[in-house]
This record gives C-alpha cells, sequence and structure tokens, in this order.
C-alpha cells in the first residue's frame, strides 16, 4: 500500500535516471504530476537539480542493473504496475480475514477446506457473477472456464476492498455445505467412538485360555 501511495514521488525522482531520449518521451506526463500536486517554480527548480545530480551519480553494475529495472516498472509499463499494485492491495482485505483464522491459539486445520473454499469465492466474486457459483462443487470451481458473459460489468467489478464477500446466494449454499460436511465428519467421529466401546466390551468378555505353569523336576 505504501509504494502505490509513493508512486508519483518515485516517479518524479526516477526520472533523472531516464535517457535524454526518455525525459524528452515522457515530460508530457511529468509535467501532468507538477500539475496535480500543484508543484511551485521553486520546487520544480529544486527537482530539475536533483535530476542533474542523479544523471551524473556513478553506481556498480548493479546498481546500474536495479535503476533500469525500477524505471522500466514505473515508466515504461506503468499502467501494468498499478495495475497489479491495485489487484494486490485489493485482495488485501479477503487474504487477511483468512489468515487470521489461523493465528489464534486454537487448532483449527479442521476448518481450513471449508475457509480456502471461501476466500476462493470472496475473490471470484469480485469480478464473476455469484449466480455461477450456485451448487457448484470445488472441483466444478477449479475447471471453470470463465466466458466473457459471466463477468460482471466493469463498473461493477472490484479489486476486494468493496465487495469482500460472496453474494447471498452463494454464501448460503457455502453455509450448507459447510453445515453438511460438519454433520459428516461428527456422524464419522460418533461412528468411531461406538465401534471403539463395542470392540472394548467385547475384548473384555472374551475369556482367554490360561496357559498353566509346569514345575520343573528337582535338580538332584
Amino acid at each position: 500500500m505504501s509504494t502505490y501511495t509513493m508512486l508519483p514521488a518515485y516517479n518524479i525522482l526516477y526520472f533523472g535516471y531516464l535517457s535524454t531520449e526518455d525525459q524528452k518521451l515522457y515530460k508530457e506526463p511529468l509535467e501532468n504530476l507538477y500539475t496535480q500536486y500543484s508543484a511551485s517554480q521553486t520546487a520544480k527548480a529544486r527537482i530539475r537539480s536533483i535530476h542533474e545530480d542523479l544523471s551524473q551519480k556513478g553506481m556498480t553494475q548493479q546498481g546500474k542493473d536495479r535503476r533500469k529495472r525500477v524505471c522500466q516498472k514505473l515508466w515504461h509499463e506503468e499502467t501494468t504496475t498499478r495495475l497489479q499494485l491495485s489487484a494486490y492491495i485489493g485482495v488485501l482485505a479477503i487474504m487477511k480475514q483468512y489468515v487470521m483464522v489461523f493465528q489464534g491459539s486454537q487448532t483449527l486445520v479442521h476448518k481450513l477446506h471449508d475457509k480456502q473454499l471461501e476466500l476462493f469465492l470472496a475473490f471470484l466474486t469480485c469480478f464473476v457473477k455469484g449466480e455461477h457459483f450456485i451448487q457448484v462443487s470445488p472441483r466444478a470451481l477449479v475447471e471453470m472456464v470463465l466466458e466473457d458473459d459471466m463477468l460482471l460489468p466493469a463498473k461493477e467489478m472490484s479489486g476486494g476492498s468493496s465487495q469482500t464477500a460472496p453474494t447471498p446466494e452463494t454464501q448460503d449454499h457455502l453455509e450448507e455445505r459447510t453445515r453438511k460436511t460438519r454433520q459428516t465428519r461428527e456422524t464419522r467421529s460418533d461412528l468411531g467412538r461406538r465401534e471403539g466401546v463395542e470392540f472394548s466390551s467385547a475384548a473384555r468378555a472374551c475369556t482367554w485360555p490360561v496357559r498353566e505353569k509346569r514345575s520343573r523336576p528337582p535338580v538332584h
């Protein structure tokens, strides 16, 4: 989140590392940043001075490679970088809810499957219509091919911050599935306990033959 917030500052700073040709190419976007943040003439002059110092700064090969990568992400691939960071920020709330479930003192590994399913559905409902997840098995979800008519309208899509839960229909189906899974698990557990008790009772009821001890003949 802090990286996304600082992107304008990074753009202005690393502009000084661009080649002369790239600086000419991205001069207008830089001026748009100045206008957006109401940069004064004094501030612009100070920034130009910093850019000149950066262009003359000596760097190791490792530093040059890093500078090239950062400039590529900030200027040449700015749209992709912003999109990726927005997606990370959007799903942060969803992932945080999932992780916090297993950070308590109680052992909740038996809820791992259900929580993973909830997480997957919560992410999909950010951009896919919830009606396509009703009565769908986990395997079908994994193998589902997303078609254009299954996607939400662009204005209704969310990165996760405003729509962090499945639709009511999907949530009802998920809760019903979780309830059935819990009942099945409890039934199996009860059956196992009953079988164990029956086995113990049968074992106690059995009379096992006892081998008589034979006395040794006296040694003369």
